[in-house]
């Protein structure tokens, strides 16, 4: 349906001289001489400020911001004419994108518009509301300093009169090019009768004869009217992108009172807002205009998109933090509008998990609207590896209704998949705004066009509906994609390594709160509830991916400090409950050892007791005998190792043993062996200089491998130098160079029967790393606990370092597999930076190496070689992201076989969930029977390749809720035997509503996973 070759001389010719009437005709718009000055000019907005002294610009520019204030001027005088069109009684109007700073703009004197750190400007500022030819304008826009260099975008006077012209010539192009992918044929009769001489008359006399065009083209009409374009008005609002806390709430309450104001006076108009926390934020600050909302969602006008509680980045967002967005965000908008969205609205964030599809089928959820990351399909069908699918559409998201943009979309949905539905969002974004009054009165033109595309004010839900429907009733070809949909921003699974660590943190805490509340029957479910939306706040992709400003991250700190602290106190109040209730047996000073993961579990228990109370020789010994540990005493801190059972707890006592005779880990200065591995460590690099599996038999890493060869290094300190670049946050720069560091000073730290540490110093310029690489007895993984005292900083104009660290270890054809939530992905070794959460594996067929970390989520592998990302030095928008303490742990995981058998998965949450200890200091006087015993589970689950990744009470009763998934996508016969007493058992989605009961006999339950499938159930007790 696109024009011949035969057509296109008249098509061309024609279209020719109207697109070279309408830049005639618009060139105007920014023929404006600005005068530009960088420093203190307070009287500058005055109009008789001279400022014939000035340097004369042109705009856009760029200017330093960090040298101090500028001010920009003009003065606009208005024609009589532009190009023979009347400006007389005109409205005028001053027109950009965007100034990313402190701004304020003066006309005449006045101050029109004020901004603290964002002033948009897609929304017009009128000059004059009825033109008089002669009248002057002076425009003063004021730039206050800044950490960085800001754009000036360009500046646009638009006259209405002559705006209207532009708009019909301007719409006339496109209703051509839509007349002749319609019909051809009866297009070029139509423009073979066009009297092409009114290119050479005034342009009254072309609009006459554009009439006449139109009129015969409307025989059109019908067909073009067969499509559909819903327009979805969108305002994308960035939680403390650029601004602080105090700011995101005033753009919400603006752009929604903004937004309502066009509703009371456009009654048609529909508008679409995503991200549950915007209306709480309404709600909780501006409850008149949360009303309005509430009638105008009741109306139809008001579309709620919020499936999610902010638009949460989803390569970081770990496991079961993913379902709460979700949970929380669907539940509050249930609650206060009575919907169940069925769209997932997720346009800004950077990259999007393959997993995800399962998570929006099992939370009501049937469409996927996105833009980045897309794979070159517009509209397609995206399923996860367990086979759930959603219909995804991906576009810009801040775009504006112009002709073009409409008939652009129309053709290029139908040409692909023979749908003549589409949908096109607009409207002023990451700061707000929303819809424009220019977008609405360009939309009501559009749909006058009886030539173009039907356009309807509409929501996303009717847009993915339509199509569905045509979909299937005309079995059109819509593609498949079973694949994650990454990658971009590479730089943003490291920046601002504080936000991040204090994400997984948050994660385990408040995971391991909720199940040692139901362990300890004593639920806190709102406050529980309370500090999850903290944490999830925090999770918005500009946040936890280290993309903000300095100021927009002081609030999510204090919001991290407050969920660490109440999931502590939670943890804590829970722990002391039940073991206030233990019957103890021993005589000793008893330690309750809590497991909250649903394995079996031999791990280090760390606990302080006053060095008054440690007994002489201590060792840990079971409240049944089985158990025995020696006690390794640092201080008053006591470590040994553990055996717990699943979800529960045992009882240690803490006794006076003999004289240890158990064998010190610690070997040599450098040396480290337990019953795994014999580990040595260069003296001079400290890098690995040899890892032995004693095992398996054969060497991890050998340094020397291969004799007269360069040495093969592991535990590697790299700084990886970036070309200054733009968007140093969010991209990874060129590398210019690779600095290996060496010359580190090691020396022996701590040696016992339970575990060995050598520390290993590195100095970098102004920075240092210190770090611990431990040994644990009987455990087959090798601590490595870091502390980077981070001092380097970079700017626009100096290279920036990048700390990572690099282990290659001797292996055959080996294959890349990350963690991401609820499953893994093997990757193509390439060097790409990738996400990935809690673990990284390489594996041959016979043997591999995982990496554990506790709050990285930047890697490459590239060959055998698999470098984590430590700190980044980027400059921009935070000139200081990551200067300071960082505190890192990570884990080697040397095992047999691939991934899967060995579990890797468990070593990576044992890092991130450590074994939780409370001494019992004084035993209870209390004369109330004591009811707990030494030892309990709360429940077990197998095979082993099943997680159990929550235990929780349900949202709305004492039902307890628990959520497992399979780990390995090898699927699973599964059977939890309960330990408490159990009235019904159902399978539930993931807003816990009952689909189905389940079968309970002999206090099991049995469920069949599909491969990577997630399973939730609800328990009566």
């Amino acid at each position: 349906m696109t024009p011949s070759s035969e057509s296109k001389d008249i098509f061309t010719a024609i279209l020719g001289n109207l697109k070279e009437k309408y830049e005639e005709l618009t060139d105007y718009r920014n023929n404006i001489s600005w005068k530009f000055f960088q420093g203190k000019a307070p009287e500058a907005y005055k109009l008789d400020f001279d400022s014939s002294s000035w340097d004369t610009v042109t705009l856009p520019l760029r200017f330093d911001a960090r040298k101090g204030e500028a001010w920009l001027r003009c003065k606009v005088t208005i024609p009589e004419e532009v190009q023979g069109i009347k400006t007389q009684n005109s409205m005028v109007k001053l027109s950009s994108s965007a100034i990313l700073d402190k701004s304020d703009i003066y006309v005449d004197e006045r101050k029109v518009l004020s901004a603290e750190y964002w002033m948009e400007l897609r929304a017009k500022i009128v000059l004059d509301e009825r033109a008089e030819p002669g009248r002057e304008h002076v425009i003063a826009i004021h730039l206050f300093p800044k950490a960085e260099p800001v754009d000036i975008p360009e500046f646009h006077v638009m006259y209405s009169n002559v705006e209207k012209i532009a708009f019909e010539i301007d719409s006339f192009i496109q209703e051509i090019r839509f007349a002749s992918f319609l019909d051809e044929k009866f297009a070029r009769s139509v423009l073979e009768e066009f009297d092409s001489s009114v290119f050479k008359r005034d342009l009254l006399s072309l609009i006459d004869e554009i009439e006449k065009a139109r009129s015969k083209l409307s025989a059109l009409s019908q067909k073009s009217k067969e499509f559909k374009v819903h327009l979805v008005a969108h305002a994308h609002i960035d939680m403390n992108w650029l601004w602080p806390w105090e700011d995101t709430v005033n753009t919400v309450r603006d752009t929604f009172s903004t937004m309502v104001k066009l509703m009371d006076t456009y009654g048609d108009f529909c508008f679409s807002q995503s991200q549950a926390v915007t209306y709480k934020i309404v709600e909780d600050n501006s409850p008149k205009i949360f009303e309005k909302i509430r009638e105008y969602a009741g109306k139809g006008n008001w579309d709620i998109t919020a499936s999610m509680w902010v638009e949460a980045d989803l390569n970081m967002a770990g496991t079961e933090a993913l379902i709460r967005q979700f949970l929380y965000a669907r539940r509050y908008i249930d609650e206060k509008f009575n919907v169940k969205p069925k769209i997932c609205w997720e346009p800004d964030t950077f990259g999007h998990i393959w997993t995800l599809p399962q998570i929006l089928r099992k939370s009501g959820i049937k469409y996927y609207y996105f833009m980045r990351c897309g794979k070159g399909h517009p509209l397609f069908w995206w399923e996860g590896p367990d086979g759930s699918r959603v219909l995804a559409f991906t576009s810009v998201y801040n775009n504006t209704v112009t002709p073009k943009n409409i008939v652009d979309l129309a053709v290029d949905l139908y040409e692909r998949y023979g749908l003549k539905i589409s949908m096109f969002v607009y409207g002023a974004g990451n700061h707000g705004g929303g819809a424009t009054i220019e977008d609405i009165e360009a939309a009501y033109e559009i749909r006058k066009k009886p030539t173009m595309p039907d356009v309807l004010f509409s929501s996303a839900q009717k847009f993915f509906e339509d199509a569905e429907r045509k979909i299937e009733e005309k079995s059109l070809s819509v593609p498949t994609i079973n694949d994650e949909l990454q990658f971009t921003f590479d730089g943003c699974y490291t920046t601002h390594g504080d936000i991040k660590r204090y994400n997984r943190l948050c994660e385990a805490l408040l995971v391991d709160a909720e199940i040692l509340c139901s362990l300890a029957d004593i639920y806190h479910q709102d406050r529980l509830r309370e500090t999850w939306l903290k944490m999830l706040f925090n999770q918005f992709h500009d946040i936890l991916d280290g993309s903000g400003s300095a100021e927009a991250y002081v609030y999510p700190r204090m919001l991290a400090q407050e969920v660490i602290e109440a999931s502590e106190e939670i943890i804590n109040s829970a722990i002391k409950t039940l073991s206030d209730k233990i019957d103890f047996s021993k005589d000793g000073l008893p330690v309750v050892v809590f497991n909250t993961l649903s394995w079996d579990r031999l791990d280090v228990v760390k606990v302080r007791i006053p060095k008054n109370l440690i007994p002489q020789n201590p060792v840990a010994v079971s409240y049944d005998g089985r158990y025995k540990s020696p006690v390794q005493v640092h201080g008053d801190e006591l470590t040994f190792l553990a055996h717990v059972p699943p979800v529960g707890y045992i009882t240690y006592y803490i006794v006076e043993g003999d004289a240890s005779e158990e064998p010190f880990l610690a070997k040599d200065d450098n040396v480290l062996e337990n019953e795994h591995f014999r580990l040595e460590i260069n003296k001079s690099s400290g890098t690995i200089r040899t890892l032995y599996d004693k095992m398996n038999k054969r060497f991890v890493f050998k340094e020397d491998r291969y004799q007269f060869t360069r040495p093969v290094l592991s535990n590697l300190m790299q700084v990886l130098y970036e070309v200054p670049h733009p968007m140093s946050a969010w991209i990874i720069g060129e590398i210019s160079r690779i600095e290996n560091l060496r010359n580190a000073e090691i020396e022996p730290f701590e040696n016992g029967p339970v575990k060995g540490t050598v520390k290993v110093k590195w100095k970098y310029h102004n920075s240092e790393i210190n770090q611990y690489i431990s040994l644990y007895k009987d455990l087959p993984r090798i601590d490595f606990y870091t502390i980077i005292n981070w001092q380097e900083v970079s700017d626009d104009e100096t290279e920036a370092p990048m700390l990572k660290v690099s282990f290659t270890p001797i292996l055959d054809k080996s294959k890349a597999f990350f963690e991401i939530p609820f499953a893994y992905i093997e990757r193509t070794p390439d060097g790409t930076e990738v996400p990935a959460l809690r673990w990284v594996d390489l594996s041959d067929e016979e043997y591999g190496l995982s990496l554990i970390n506790n709050c990285k989520y930047g890697f490459d592998v590239k060959g055998y070689t698999v470098r984590m990302t430590l700190i980044r030095t980027s400059y921009s928008p935070d000139p200081r992201p990551d200067q300071g303490v960082h505190e890192i742990t990570y884990s080697l995981y040397p095992h047999r076989g691939d991934w899967k058998k060995s579990m890797t998965f468990r070593v990576g949450y044992e890092l991130n969930r450590p074994l939780k200890a409370y001494p019992i200091l004084a035993r209870s006087e209390s004369e109330c029977r004591l009811s707990e015993p030494e030892e309990r589970s709360l429940l077990k689950v197998k095979p082993d390749n099943v997680v159990i990744s929550c235990i929780k009470n349900s949202e709305d009763s004492n039902d307890i809720v628990i959520r497992l998934y399979d780990a390995t996508g090898e699927g699973a016969e599964s059977e939890v035997q309960f330990n408490f007493r159990v009235g019904e058992v159902y399978e539930t989605d993931l807003m816990e509503n009952p689909m189905k009961a389940l079968k309970f006999q002999d206090g099991k339950v049995s469920l069949r996973l599909k491969q990577f499938e997630i399973k939730t159930m609800r328990v009566k007790h």
